[in-house]
């Protein structure tokens, strides 16, 4: 993708891209859908905050948000319970570099 057709949009090539935007000010940066770019971002340390929605249903397969090898140490922030049964958690990543 060289020209995203919309803004304010920034087009992150790698990591490096990502720690460059993250040391800016500025708003929230959000990664929506992608367990294999969320594996990057996790192993690099660059996430600050999990915002986990919990649905009550149970599934007997799926791909893990820390795969093996991959320990997080997480401080809950914030619970949200809707009327559907659906819980938002917030978890506070309280790793060594997780401001940085």
């Amino acid at each position: 993708m060289q020209d995203p057709d919309w803004q304010p949009t920034t087009i992150l090539r790698g990591l490096d891209d990502v720690r460059r935007l993250k040391a800016t000010a500025g708003s929230d940066i959000v990664c929506t859908g992608s367990i294999d770019l969320t594996h990057q971002l996790v192993a690099a340390d660059l996430v600050d905050e999990y915002r986990l929605f919990v649905y009550p249903t149970v599934v007997a397969a799926g791909r893990r948000l820390f795969p093996n090898g991959s320990p997080q140490t997480l401080t809950l922030s914030n619970c949200t319970r809707f009327e559907s049964g659906v819980a938002l958690l917030t978890y506070r990543s309280t790793a060594q570099g997780a401001n940085s």
